[in-house]
């Protein structure tokens, strides 16, 4: 991100540290509109199960919470990571539908923001690649091995959200592919909070809710 745009977005980060300040960005793409990456050698890409998740649990408890687990054993999501051999690399997860806030939020309660999906399309969430394997696009890859698996279940385009200070990500995103179709804001101090949403419904049929934390009536 450019100089200019780092500055501008710096208050906000400020703000964030004691009041409510969020900036969602929402991007999708139909599948063949995302560039392909190739599958790095010696990874391999896993659906997760329960059984999976649990072992994954004890080793990257700040990276798998209980709220992962109780989203695949109700079928509410479905999870994906990189193996390379034993060791994990990295990971996504995608849920369609209706999205509740619980999935889409930047970890703070009030910025919770349910979404509404028309069929065919998929929401992506909570990717994360560790350190070790960063620089060498494995997010990418991640996009390109799970639009091939769902490309044969039925689905065509692909939806996500980001926070509006994630530069890395927002860079990532474009590069892929993803389209920018809009950006929701939510801010709050005490009592008193602000919102702003886009028109909606947005480009594809995409719906939203409220912020948990839009106190407004």
């Amino acid at each position: 991100m450019r100089f200019l745009t780092r500055i501008v977005y710096l208050p906000y980060r400020v703000v964030r540290r004691f009041a409510i300040a969020n900036v969602c960005c929402f991007f999708a793409a139909e599948f063949s509109d995302l560039e392909t990456t190739d599958l790095l050698d010696g990874l391999v890409f896993t659906e997760l199960t329960p059984s999976i998740l649990i072992a994954l649990r004890k080793t990257y408890p700040e990276k798998f919470g209980s709220e992962h687990l109780d989203l695949l054993e109700k079928g509410q999501a479905r999870g994906f990571a990189f193996f390379d051999g034993e060791l994990l690399a990295s990971s996504i997860w995608m849920a369609q539908g209706n999205i509740p806030g619980e999935i889409n939020h930047d970890g703070n309660h009030a910025t919770q923001l349910p979404l509404y999906l028309p069929n065919g399309m998929a929401y992506v969430f909570s990717v994360f690649v560790l350190p070790e394997y960063r620089g060498r696009r494995l997010y990418a890859s991640m996009i390109s091995q799970l639009t091939k698996l769902l490309s044969s279940q039925g689905f065509t385009r692909l939806m996500l959200t980001t926070e509006g200070s994630n530069h890395r990500a927002l860079r990532s995103i474009r590069r892929m592919g993803f389209q920018f179709l809009g950006r929701s804001m939510l801010f709050g101090i005490g009592g008193f909070t602000i919102a702003k949403y886009p028109p909606q419904p947005m480009s594809g049929g995409i719906q939203f809710g409220r912020y948990v934390g839009d106190q407004r009536l």
